[in-house]
């Protein structure tokens, strides 16, 4: 049986009264909190994927949050930019000026996180086979979240794609 996709309905940036400066919480369509994100910089726009994971943007980073309120970074700005719109690796957004701008992006670590929390093993096993993932973090992240059945997968993964890949290198000699 197919999951049941969780998608947030409410998005709320606000100023914290703490001594962060922003912060972002989700709601469902009940008004249910499901997450709050502190950030140290301001938050400048947001807008969700398809599947459901919230892309925001700060001064410097373009960021995401899954729904359970695991956040990471994407990738870094030289320039500060409002999201309209997130379709598969492409961010719409608007410059300073105004101007339309399309940037592109790599969903594969939050794909592989939500993938992890949806347990969508298919789709784990693909990002697992096809992506070039820090292994460093992704087995830190595995470990923290308490699944280490998938850490030993990918080793094993690994191992034997690149003791394939040197094989190949000592053929072409």
């Amino acid at each position: 049986a197919e999951q049941a996709q969780y998608v947030p309905h409410l998005l709320c940036a606000y100023p914290s009264e703490t001594k962060l400066s922003a912060a972002i919480t989700i709601a469902n369509k009940n008004f249910s909190q499901s997450s709050l994100i502190h950030e140290t910089i301001r938050i400048k726009s947001g807008a969700w994927d398809d599947s459901g994971v919230l892309i925001y943007s700060t001064l410097n980073h373009i960021k995401y949050c899954l729904p359970q309120g695991d956040t990471g970074v994407i990738r870094t700005l030289d320039n500060p930019v409002y999201l309209t719109r997130v379709k598969g690796k492409t961010v719409h957004c608007l410059d300073r000026s105004a101007r339309p701008r399309t940037i592109t992006i790599d969903p594969t670590e939050y794909r592989f996180k939500l993938a992890l929390l949806r347990n969508n093993y298919e789709e784990m096993l693909y990002i697992i086979r096809t992506s070039n993932l820090l292994g460093q973090s992704i087995i830190a992240y595995l470990q923290q979240k308490g699944f280490p059945e998938v850490c030993e997968f990918w080793h094993r993964v690994k191992a034997r794609t690149n003791v394939t890949s040197d094989c190949i290198a000592f053929r072409a000699r």
